[in-house]
């Protein structure tokens, strides 16, 4: 029993795991179900390509939950409370976390064996649920260590990340690529760990926020570095709010993406489009929180079709989206690959989106704009 207990992984998934194996057995039994005639050496010699594909969707789903929940349960990072006890006993990196260690142990590689030989049933890759397990741990591993501080370790986990697609074809050069993601993840954690205590600007996890009347509640990530002045005070606030990238960091991040859409070979159509998404929130973002000096209806009586002082914060989204569309076929008419035509247009969009000005902070002073609180994070409504 105490090896079973030593076996068992620190924070394991059962919930969710055994749902996706009622879920794996249930299509099983229904695709035996379905040729019955044939009997149990059909199903398991010839399973149906439904039943494969079936089962390939909840071992994807648990991968990534496990690998991202792995670490994210007992990091202190994501875990404000744990956090705060851990400063107030003056814990340090010659001691073991109290919640059990964030870097993998005998019993994460038995569950990475069990994923693999599930996978041998479906039509994923082999080493397909594998690969999606690592990225799910090394997500969190490289937004904790991103958030405190940690620059070279998350890019150079975020470069090798982009090689796992281009190897799935190739095991031992996978395998290869998997030893040096352990070697990374393991360094920087150790980077990440021997920083603390952590001097962090936000609060990562979501809370609410009740007042001594009971009449005010807010969800919203903390943000230590900014009081709670009130509507609108905190929007007006001369302190600077403290971003959490910098420019150097989003040039970076956009360099990485572009690696990740080239990497994706047959889907970088799909995945080159996904910097739409943040250019549309770019814009939701501006005209729910900031509202025109004038309505359209203004506008067309008044002939102002344009109004620099509010319009100029749309150059950006706009511009980038023209190149999201346009580049790629552009790339392609010039003889370019397609994962390399889209990579390009991703990171020259995704370029373009965070340094055209103006800065959303500057224009949110002194712009031609009115502020409003719907959907704001930083206001806290005292009634």
């Amino acid at each position: 029993m105490r090896l079973l207990r030593r076996l068992r992984p620190p924070t394991p998934l059962d919930i969710g795991v055994s749902v996706a194996v009622v879920f794996y057995c249930a299509v099983w039994f229904f695709d035996f179900w379905r040729v019955s005639t044939d009997g149990w050496i059909a199903v398991l010699t010839r399973p149906s390509k439904a039943l494969l594909g079936l089962q390939a969707f909840p071992l994807i789903v648990v991968s990534f939950l496990y690998g991202f929940l792995r670490a994210g349960i007992v990091h202190p990072f994501f875990r404000a409370e744990y956090r705060k006890w851990l400063e107030r006993t003056h814990w340090s990196r010659s001691y073991p976390l109290p919640l059990g260690p964030i870097d993998p142990t005998v019993a994460d590689g038995l569950v990475l064996v069990l994923i693999t030989l599930a996978s041998t049933r479906t039509l994923a890759p082999p080493l397909l649920p594998v690969s999606i397990t690592i990225l799910g741990y090394a997500a969190t591993v490289m937004a904790a260590s991103f958030a405190t501080g940690g620059r070279a370790g998350p890019f150079a986990i975020a470069v090798l990340l982009g090689a796992v697609p281009q190897t799935q074809d190739h095991p031992y050069v996978l395998i290869a690529v998997f030893a040096a993601l352990y070697v990374a993840l393991r360094l920087d954690l150790e980077a990440t760990l021997s920083r603390w205590p952590w001097r962090i600007s936000f609060d990562p996890s979501f809370k609410i926020d009740i007042d001594d009347v009971g009449g005010v509640t807010a969800v919203s990530p903390t943000t230590t570095s900014q009081r709670r002045l009130g509507w609108p005070y905190s929007r007006l606030s001369p302190a600077p709010h403290s971003p959490v990238t910098t420019r150097e960091d989003r040039i970076c991040l956009t360099i990485i993406f572009a690696w990740w859409v080239t990497a994706t070979g047959d889907v970088s159509d799909i995945v080159g489009r996904f910097p739409l998404a943040l250019v549309v929130l770019r814009i939701v973002r501006l005209l729910v929180s900031h509202r025109p000096p004038i309505s359209l209806w203004g506008r067309l009586r008044t002939g102002r079709l344009l109004i620099p002082g509010y319009d100029s914060a749309f150059i950006a989204p706009l511009v980038s989206a023209c190149c999201i569309f346009e580049l790629p076929a552009i790339g392609t008419s010039l003889g370019w690959p397609t994962p390399i035509a889209f990579g390009v247009s991703a990171g020259i969009g995704l370029a373009l989106l965070f340094t055209i000005p103006p800065r959303i902070e500057d224009w949110t002073l002194s712009g031609s704009c009115s502020i409003s609180s719907r959907f704001d994070k930083r206001v806290y409504t005292q009634l």
